[in-house]
């Protein structure tokens, strides 16, 4: 999976909302670690999963038929949760992302 977020905006704006979307990944993949270890005492054994994603942030500038892509990954904290998911892998995270109207990798 990849996230891409595509931006003409100043470097600084662009910084800011990459912060954002790691802080959201950061606080969605604690959330469902935590939750998931409240339903591991209560429910049958399950498993839980902490990793990344990549984050490509993309520029592409353009001046008549020439252009110039530049463009750099981080990686944004994930989490999946047999206990969360419903059987749809990451898709606890994903909507706690969405909720913070981040964006998101496609199922």
């Amino acid at each position: 999976m990849l996230i891409t977020a595509t931006a003409s905006m100043p470097a600084q704006a662009n910084e800011v909302s990459l912060q954002n979307v790691f802080d959201a990944g950061e606080a969605c993949a604690k959330t469902v670690m935590q939750k998931s270890q409240e339903l591991m005492s209560e429910t049958k054994p399950g498993r839980t999963t902490f990793t990344s994603l990549p984050l490509e942030d993309a520029r592409i500038i353009q001046a008549g038929t020439s252009y110039s892509k530049s463009s750099r990954v981080r990686f944004i904290p994930y989490a999946e949760s047999t206990y969360l998911d419903g059987g749809n892998s990451g898709s606890a995270w994903r909507q706690c992302m969405r909720d913070r109207e981040m964006p998101v990798p496609e199922e």
